[in-house]
């Protein structure tokens, strides 16, 4: 039996305020590629698998496999988050 995906339960609150700081959003996660929204933020696009606090580091093997494919793979737990690493990737100094 295939195993079901399912959203973490703060996913919803970060796609709404991933909304309001101008993020085009699109939620994935009940297609399990390995991560759970792809986020478009100024002109970049991003890979983001949302975890609930304190369970960053627990990546499933589909996950880690991803993450390893692809530089613009965020872990995130809240859009702090989300923004403290695109600002470290220097993507938000316009």
């Amino acid at each position: 039996m295939p195993k079901r995906c399912r959203s973490d339960l703060n996913q919803a609150a970060i796609v709404s305020h991933l909304r309001q700081i101008g993020a085009s959003v699109r939620v994935v996660s009940q297609h399990g590629i390995g991560f759970d929204l792809l986020v478009a933020y100024r002109r970049i696009v991003y890979l983001v698998e949302v975890k609930r606090p304190g369970k960053s580091q627990d990546l499933t093997d589909n996950e880690a496999q991803t993450m390893a494919k692809f530089s613009n793979y965020l872990v995130i737990e809240c859009v702090d988050d989300f923004l403290r690493q695109t600002i470290r990737r220097g993507q938000d100094d316009e």
